[in-house]
């Protein structure tokens, strides 16, 4: 598939080079570690690939295909022992009559069967193919994989583009032609990773994707390979240095920008962890790969080197056979001198030298006084090399040189037609020499290639002088912190010895003080007393510092809450691991446990050991099992399920808890009922030094979609773990980055604890300390970003890197429609301010629709005047408004919103000049956001320091700007960096953006305040009303006010600004941190630490709560904290569409949930809307609609709610309804599922039918459980038990007589009731009607294994089964399955082990179901369950539970219904059933095999009202 040829005799020696043809031969070994790098790292993966799906489906020979080969077969010298088949568009040249290799389009695999290899390869075809076959290319290699289709090709990424421009254009260089595969590349594109993503999400086709390869590494090696093309001789060179990357660099070749991406494409994706899994097996993700880039830099200089030496020695043999050559001047070779006098050269002031005939020549050249310059013209219109040219003055004065030619060594090399060489001539000089070897001139061609030559030589001297400036550099730096390291060292010394001195005289005085009080001289002591009260209060003062943690009072909370804090090990040191233990077991909360999964090495016996011992010591408190490494998300995974505590708490293997830790996180529980919270952090050095701290600000959606911030100390309730699925392994290294963005998808109970409760320990491949330690990391958090953005907003916002490490751009796709916005620019004179501003806008914009208000605030000058009209001709998107009343800030920035018609308004100072070329689209795009408030920028003063980044409300005693006068440079500590975009509490006027929706819902600026102070208050109001408000780091501009400016402020600003302002100075700014100083704009810690009641009432403020008078002096808490959160309000809002509808409500339409009820429910609501022909509304309650994992629904478009839509078929997204409203019609009628759809959905009917003035609409409730059984006697039991008992006409749909008889003998009553029983699934009646009688059974146990739903019982049936598992004898030969939800496995006695194995295919589970002997499957409920109704209809013999009225023994004579569901009970049926040597007979006779689901009857019979 791709060309394999060079244009240009350099291009031919360079393919041989690539491709190595010279390797050891017989010793493969070798062959493969001299690979050129680029082939290695592409056939070592996709190897390496290959054996792991051998192992894992244990195939003795794999047969592969490779597309796209060539004559190498390099894919051969990897995997040897396999059968492979090699495939091109065209058979290379002798290879016409090998069977392996045959000739075939890889867009159309014309006469290869399906699934026909068990693994089929693509190494670098994909960017090759026109990306109009590209989807044709995919789906060819799935089509002919039997188990997966693996490719690799660089991908299109903005970096990956540039690089290889950059290496075409030095190949060029050399050849004078492009690099025919770089060329390909460029025309037909680079593979786009999201267009293939999406399109493998279409075919439903599983893949795993990760990048290899450092673009900074290829990018390196390439040019090698291109430069040495021209030295055979190097080859050996340029072998080793291959060698070397392949032995040591190629394991850890990962970084932020790599060049390739590798896919493993599959068809079942219940393999995907599999698949996952084998990426973490193959590379070390752990290592440090700087010291082997920096040697790949040192022995690519060295190779450098060399080539300069050959250069050289070209020339100088170039020079020695020019006595040969006709381009050789020797008798009539003639130079000409100029003469600068002071006026230039000219051609009437110079002389001709003739020098002998000698090799060696010396010529003397006579100056005068005024010479200033001395122009010497070696030889006239060619090319030369002048050999070892010196000039000398009198008494050897240096003479300085400039030559239009390059200086190398001695040598003086012209590649032009004029080479000219000009001697500086200095004072008192007479006389100059020069000496100089041989002239050799050069032909055109050889000219062409010299001139190659000395540029490639002169970037490597470049590059060098680079790196060795900058290695100094680095020096210097290094040497200066160590000299300010030893000042401080000598400062901490000398302050911690006047502290002891003072501690010393202190208690010295107190013992005198002491005994002066109790002598009879009291009196006498008087004045010496007072001295001595001085001293008591220096003393206190100084031990305060070092006592505080023992002067504070003791906190007092309940332990009620269990903390599980789990600790995934992975080759943990010894002191290490004592610590954090140590940590955790000196905590002052008890209610915890501790969690400890070790996935070591098999060398570190000694954590099994010290692990051990605290567990026997600790026995109820400390859990340790060793695992099988399988990523630091998996191995999470696996502690989180030894875990029983109701919040998991986790912790890194090397880091400490604080005491009060868990103390702290449970009284901001029951302070909060968060669901998420985290902390402060600081970190400790490797000397053990507590060091950055870091102190975070509140709940922060923007600055989580910039940053990971909320580590390290990351506490969560399991169920909402649970809720979103745990850790992915394909975000390992941000796998907590990637939960934290997930977790705030489903909830905003997330709290901050402004209190340093965890030390993270820096290492040398700890992110704590290097950023670059874990490359793969920042890529991982790329990924995750852009996952959950997709999910969140669909094609609406997508993420991008930034220039700073681990920190992300958010970008939203809200300008598209390119919607007007209108630019306000209030002034009163000042044309040298307005001018530069306006002029920005129009010069440095790159949106376009926009309209300029510039509002004249009775200027006075003529010079304005006459501006107004220069600048208004200019654009006639400008407007000038004359504002002809006194200045009040406010007023005249609602004035300018009169003539403004755009969609956002930008409020602008005219003292402002732009930077950001596309600010106004990154402001206005997160200003059209539902969720934000007011935007602002970063604004510099003119000598570049910021002048702001977001205000501090409180700060300086009213409001401030953080970073004040700081540099623009990124930092963390101890606050967030001024360079990351944040959520901020205010932001300034000078430059703030807002919607006019938003704007005039505020009810625009306040207009008391007459100079300051209104800016603030519209945020504060944005703020107190649900919205964020948004400094955006990415966006800049000038604001020329002065630092030291003193603006004259009303006293009503003051008085106003003190009345909005008072709960932020009182308690502290929420998205700063209490423990800063509020006086200081630069962030640094307070003087006075802020005590732990301080702490706490910070998290009990409510911010967006008016301020309330409490009369009995107890604090009043937000109503909103004890709302159950599945049960908030949908808002109605009138609709002006009349056509009738029926509207369903699920939680969710993601095919991670959809089975069993939601799946029955949607297809009863499909048949229903079928039969009475009406338009249809899904309304999602509780998930995301992610268009990507979404269940299929035939012509269903996805609408937002606020829009007032007509499409027929709708999925609207209400798990995010805060602050939403639902367009209601006249005619909707509302289908419900789970309770608290119906117990939300009661006010909306009871709304429509108050508004429209009508009849109440019936609801249509699909009752598939008695569901307040799901919970203990509680406030849910009670509202769920109220949607059964309302008195809104409701019409009750149960999914079986049993259900229905049970709410009827509990007394229930209904509007309308139906019933209808269940009955096999068709795929499943498919399989069995090709199955009649008995079938042989294999020794195999299924169960309905379903941990995360109490329900369903599985502590009792992995108890039941280890109780079997001692009795029953033969034990060790039986399989036990687990059908349903993914756990891990669980290790019973006797060797034997539960196997999950998840949810399962159709076809799959019929298979395991005609193969399996016994099955459990329990359901604590009065509804039957559908898998023991299935199971024993395919002859299972099933064990049950009996609830109530309900015995499923009547149902089939395989079933058996237990009413006594002991452990043992169960264990002991079960060995009967094993024992019994009778297998289970396929039960085809009855009703629910055959009969029918009976909806037709019960849809045509309801009565909707």
């Amino acid at each position: 598939m791709r060309c394999v040829s060079c244009i240009g005799s350099i291009g031919n020696k360079l393919l041989k080079i690539i491709s190595h043809s010279k390797p050891q031969k017989g010793n493969i070994e070798m062959e493969e570690k001299i690979l050129a790098f680029d082939q290695y790292q592409r056939y070592r993966t996709l190897s390496n690939i290959c054996l792991k799906i051998k192992s894992y489906n244990q195939i003795n020979i794999l047969k592969i295909l490779e597309v796209g080969a060539n004559s190498q077969k390099n894919l051969g010298r990897m995997l040897k022992e396999e059968v492979i088949y090699y495939t091109d568009i065209d058979v290379p040249k002798g290879m016409e009559n090998d069977p392996y290799f045959f000739s075939a389009d890889a867009t159309s695999l014309v006469g290869i069967d399906d699934n026909s290899y068990d693994v089929v390869i693509a190494s670098d075809v994909f960017e090759h193919i026109p990306e109009q076959k590209r989807k044709a290319f995919i789906k060819e290699l799935n089509r002919v994989a039997k188990y997966a289709a693996v490719i690799c090709f660089p991908h299109n990424t903005r970096e990956v583009a540039n690089a290889e421009v950059r290496a075409n254009e030095f190949f060029k260089s050399l050849c004078g032609s492009d690099y025919i595969w770089l060329k390909e590349h460029i025309q037909n594109g680079l593979p786009d990773c999201r267009k293939l993503e999406t399109y493998l999400n279409e075919e439903n086709v599983g893949y795993c994707h990760f990048t290899h390869g450092s673009l900074q590494i290829w990018e390196r090696m390439m040019k090698n390979h291109f430069y040495c093309a021209q030295y055979e001789q190097l080859y050996p060179m340029l072998e080793k240095v291959d060698q070397y990357y392949n032995e040591e660099v190629y394991p850890k070749d990962m970084d932020k920008n790599n060049y390739r991406s590798f896919y493993i494409m599959f068809k079942d994706i219940s393999k995907k962890d599999f698949y996952a899994q084998i990426v973490n097996d193959i590379f070390d993700f752990t290592e440090e790969r700087n010291l082997e880039y920096t040697e790949i830099e040192h022995m690519s200089q060295e190779l450098m080197q060399v080539a300069q030496m050959m250069f050289l020695q070209k020339i100088d043999k170039k020079i020695n056979g020019s006595k040969r050559s006709a381009y050789y001047k020797q008798n009539e070779l003639e130079i000409q001198c100029f003469f600068d006098r002071g006026n230039g050269f000219s051609e009437k002031d110079k002389m001709v030298i003739k020098p002998n005939g000698n090799n060696e020549r010396t010529i003397t050249i006579p100056v005068s006084a005024n010479v200033k310059r001395v122009r010497i013209d070696p030889i006239e219109g060619e090319a030369v090399v002048v050999d070892n040219f010196v000039a000398t003055g009198d008494e050897k004065i240096k003479i300085n040189i400039e030559t239009n030619g390059r200086i190398i060594g001695k040598k003086l090399i012209f590649t032009l037609n004029d080479p000219q060489i000009i001697l500086f001539i200095p004072q008192k000089c007479s006389n100059i020499k020069i000496s100089f070897g041989l002239i050799c001139g050069f032909t055109n061609a050889e000219k062409d290639l010299m001139d190659d030559l000395v540029d490639s030589y002169v970037d490597s001297v470049t590059q060098y002088n680079e790196l060795k400036k900058k290695y100094n550099k680095q020096e210097e730096n290094l040497q200066y912190s160590r000299q300010e390291w030893n000042k401080l060292k000598n400062i901490y010394a000398n302050v911690k010895n006047e502290k002891e001195t003072y501690e010393q005289g202190y208690f010295e005085t107190k013992q005198n003080y002491e005994a002066i009080s109790n002598s009879e001289f009291w009196k006498a002591t008087r004045p010496f007393r007072k001295a001595v009260t001085v001293l008591k209060k220096v003393g206190h003062r100084l031990l305060d510092s070092k006592n505080t943690e023992y002067q504070e009072e003791k906190l007092q909370v309940e332990e009620t809450i269990k903390f599980s804090v789990i600790i995934p090990l992975y080759n943990t040191p010894e002191k290490f691991l004592h610590e954090v233990i140590e940590s955790i077991i000196g905590q002052t909360y008890s209610n915890w446990e501790l969690c400890l999964g070790d996935a070591s090495d098999k060398n570190c016996d000694q954590i099994t050991s010290i692990c051990m011992g605290y567990v026997n010591k600790y026995p109820e408190k400390i859990k340790y099992e060793k695992i099988e490494n399988r990523g630091i998300s998996e191995n999470s995974n696996y502690c989180i399920s030894m875990a029983t505590g109701e919040y998991i708490a986790l912790c890194d293997h090397d880091d400490v808890y604080l005491p009060d830790a868990l103390k702290m996180n449970a009284i901001a529980i029951k302070n909060t009922d968060a669901l998420v919270l985290y902390s402060d952090e600081e970190h400790l050095d490797v000397n053990e030094k507590r060091v950055n701290p870091f102190y975070k600000p509140n709940w922060s959606p923007d600055l989580l979609n910039a940053q990971m911030y909320t580590c390290h100390l990351f506490v969560f309730k399991r169920g909402i773990y649970d809720k979103v699925g745990g850790f992915r392994s394909e975000y390992d290294g941000s796998q907590d980055y990637d939960l934290m963005l997930r977790f705030s998808e489903v909830t905003d109970k997330i709290c901050h604890i402004p209190e340093i409760l965890y030390l993270w320990r820096e290492s040398e491949t700890s992110t704590a300390s290097n950023k670059e330690s874990k490359p793969y990391a920042e890529s991982a958090g790329y990924r995750a970003l852009q996952d959950h953005l997709t999910r969140k907003y669909g094609e609406n916002a997508h993420a991008e890197y930034t220039k700073n490490t681990f920190v992300y751009e958010t970008r939203y796709n809200l300008m598209r429609d390119k919607p007007l916005v209108s630019i306000i620019v209030p002034m009163k004179d000042g044309v040298q301010f307005s001018d530069k501003c306006i002029r920005s806008i129009l010069e440095n914009s790159t949106y376009q629709n926009y309209e300029i208000i510039i509002l004249n605030n009775r200027s006075e000058k003529i010079e304005t005047e006459k501006w107004f009209e220069k600048i208004a001709a200019i654009d006639n998107r400008i407007k000038i408004v004359a504002a002809d009343f006194e200045f009040n800030w406010s007023k005249l920035n609602n004035f300018g919103t009169r003539y403004a018609n755009g969609e956002v308004y930008i409020f602008l100072n005219n003292d402002t000049v732009v930077i950001t070329k596309d600010w106004i689209e990154k402001l206005c795009e997160n200003a059209l956001r539902k969720s934000i408030g007011v935007v602002g920028a970063q604004l510099l003063y003119e000598d570049g320091t910021i002048q702001h980044a977001g205000i501090v409300v409180g700060m300086g005693g009213w409001a401030d700007h953080i970073f004040k006068g700081q540099e623009p440079v990124h930092y963390g500590s101890p606050y967030v960096s001024p360079m990351v975009t944040r959520n901020v509490t205010a932001v300034t006027g000078a430059c703030m953006a807002i919607s006019k929706e938003h704007f005039e819902i505020l009810g625009k600026f306040k207009e008391e305040f007459i100079i300051c102070g209104s800016d603030v208050e519209l945020c504060l109001n944005a703020y107190k009303n649900g919205l964020y408000n948004l400094y955006n780091a990415n966006v800049q501009l000038y604001h020329l006010e002065s630092k030291s400016r003193d603006s004259y402020i009303p006293e009503v600003d003051y008085q106003l600004s003190y009345q909005y302002y008072k709960k932020y100075r009182e308690n502290g700014d929420p998205f700063y941190n209490i423990n800063l100083d509020i006086n200081s704009t630069k962030p640094q810690l307070a003087l006075e630490r802020k005590k732990k009641q301080e702490i706490i009432h910070f998290m009990q403020v409510n911010w967006c709560a008016d301020e309330k008078e409490d009369t009995k002096d107890h604090k009043v808490q937000d109503a909103n904290a004890y709302i159950v959160g599945e049960t908030l309000s949908i808002e109605p809002r009138e609709s002006s569409n009349n056509n009738r509808r029926l509207n369903i409500m699920v939680p969710s339409v993601d095919v991670k949930h959809v089975f069993g009820g939601i799946a029955t429910a949607l297809k009863f609501y499909d048949q229903l809307c079928t039969y009475m022909n009406i338009e249809r509304r899904i309304i999602v309650t509780d998930s995301m609609v992610d268009p990507y994992s979404m269940v299929e629904l035939t012509n269903y478009e996805i609408v937002e709610a606020m829009e007032d839509s007509d499409k027929p078929r709708q999925i609207v997204c209400m798990s995010d309804r805060y602050g939403k409203t639902l367009p209601v019609r006249n005619n909707d009628i509302f289908m419900t599922t789970a309770w608290w759809t119906t117990y939300i959905i009661k006010d909306v009917v009871e709304w429509q039918s108050e508004h429209y003035q009508n009849n109440m609409k019936s609801i249509v409730y699909f009752i598939q459980d008695y569901e307040p059984g799901f919970y203990p006697w509680s406030s849910r039991y009670l509202m769920a038990d109220s949607t059964y008992r309302s008195e809104l006409p409701i019409i009750a749909i149960f999914n079986s007589k049993l259900l229905y008889d049970f709410f009827k003998s509990n007394g229930y009553k209904f509007e309308q009731e139906y019933y209808f029983d269940p009955v096999l699934n068709e795929r499943l009646k498919e399989v069995l009607e090709r199955k009649q009688g008995t079938v042989k059974r294999k020794k195999q146990i299924m169960i309905y294994g379903r941990p995360s739903t109490q329900r369903n019982a599985f502590e009792l049936i992995v108890e039941s089964l280890q109780k079997w598992s001692r009795l029953q004898e033969d034990a060790k030969e039986w399989r036990i399955i687990s059908a349903g939800e993914m756990f891990d496995d669980i290790q019973l006695e006797n060797g034997i082990r539960i196997e999950s194995v998840g949810k399962m295919s159709l076809e799959d589970y019929a298979t395991m179901m005609l193969e399996t002997k016994a099955a459990i499957s329990l359901m604590v409920s009065p509804h039957p369950s559908y898998p023991p109704l299935e199971m024993a209809t395919f002859g299972i013999k099933v064990i049950t539970n009996a609830y109530g009225s309900k015995d499923l023994t009547s149902f089939s004579q395989n079933i058996i219904s237990l009413k006594d569901c002991s452990s043992a009970n169960i264990a002991k049926t079960l060995m009967n059933i094993c024992q019994n040597e009778e297998d289970g007979v396929i039960d085809n006779n009855s009703d629910y095999y055959n009969g029918k689901d009976g909806w037709d009857e019960i849809i045509s019979a309801i009565k909707l009202s």
